[in-house]
C-alpha cells in the first residue's frame, strides 16, 4: 500500500496554541469520563478523536488528560533526544517513527462525514522551560485537513512551542484515508 504525502495542512501555533479536532459524534462523556487535568483540549468544534483501540475519547471544547510522560521512555520526537530528530520538511514520513515513540491511532470524526478519517496522534512531553510557562496542548484540526486527507493526501498537523532556550514539537497530528502501519 503507497501512501501519496503531501504537507497539505499544518498549524504552527506558538506558545501552544495548537489546533486538533475532534468530532461530536457518539456518547458524550460524564463529567469524569474523559475530562483530564485540563492541560490539553480539542478546540475544533465538530470534530471527535477516538483512540482505535478504545481508550479514549476526545471531544471538543473538553480538557483531557495528558498522558503521565514519567511512565514512557521515547515520547519526544524531533527534541534531539529519545525518538530522534527529523526536520519540519520530513514531518510528513516520520508517521513510522511516531508509532514507535508511542503515538496513538485514532479515528476523526467530523460532523457531516459519514465516515471518519485515520489519524495518529503524538503528543510530545514539554520541556520544563516550556511547562514553567504555562503552556497548554491546545489541538485545532481544520476541516480542510480532513477533506485533503480524505482524498488520499497524508496531512500532518502540528504545533511548537519554545522558551528562551529549547523549541519543540508540542503535538502532531497525521491524517490519512489509510490505517497507519
Amino acid at each position: 500500500m503507497q501512501l501519496r504525502s503531501s504537507l497539505a495542512a499544518f498549524a504552527v501555533c506558538l506558545g501552544l496554541t495548537g489546533c486538533a479536532a475532534i468530532p461530536d459524534a457518539g456518547p458524550r462523556p460524564t463529567p469524569d469520563a474523559n475530562a483530564g487535568s485540563g492541560s490539553a483540549e480539542l478546540i475544533t468544534p465538530g470534530i471527535t478523536l477516538k483512540a482505535m483501540d478504545g481508550s479514549f475519547t476526545v471531544y471538543p471544547n473538553v480538557p483531557f488528560q495528558t498522558p503521565d510522560f514519567s511512565k514512557t521512555d521515547n515520547n519526544n520526537m524531533g527534541s534531539g533526544t529519545g525518538c530522534g530528530v527529523f526536520s519540519y520538511q520530513a514531518v510528513v514520513g516520520a508517521y513510522r517513527t511516531a508509532i514507535k515513540c508511542g503515538a496513538v491511532p485514532v479515528l476523526v470524526y467530523a460532523t457531516g462525514r459519514v465516515q471518519p478519517i485515520y489519524g495518529l496522534l503524538m503528543l510530545n512531553q514539554l520541556d520544563p522551560t516550556i511547562q514553567a510557562m504555562g503552556v497548554t496542548y491546545r489541538i485545532d484540526v481544520p476541516r480542510q485537513a480532513i477533506r485533503t486527507a480524505a482524498k488520499g493526501q497524508m496531512t500532518v498537523l502540528y504545533a511548537t512551542a519554545a522558551s528562551e532556550t529549547v523549541s519543540q514539537y508540542a503535538w502532531l497530528l497525521w491524517l490519512s484515508d489509510h490505517q497507519f502501519r
